[in-house]
């Protein structure tokens, strides 16, 4: 048995759902959002894939800089 409580001050949440094109794979891949921002689905995506893209950036930048004595 599943038991789901809510938060009604939570309740602006919204799931958002989409396909991209990986350019690791060349194939669509989906994903899903939770977001309680105050803007549309493509606003919140464009958001997200900035976000990832700075993360990963970063991530890879710090992989390749860090030196293992």
């Amino acid at each position: 048995m599943i038991s789901l409580t809510t938060n009604l001050e939570l309740r602006d949440l919204k799931l958002i759902k989409f396909q991209y094109n990986s350019p690791q794979s060349g194939k669509f891949e989906s994903m899903e959002i939770i977001s309680s921002l105050p803007m549309g689905a493509e606003e919140v995506i464009e958001m997200g894939a900035w976000r990832w893209r700075s993360t990963e950036t970063e991530f890879r930048t710090l992989q390749h800089e860090i030196v293992l004595i």
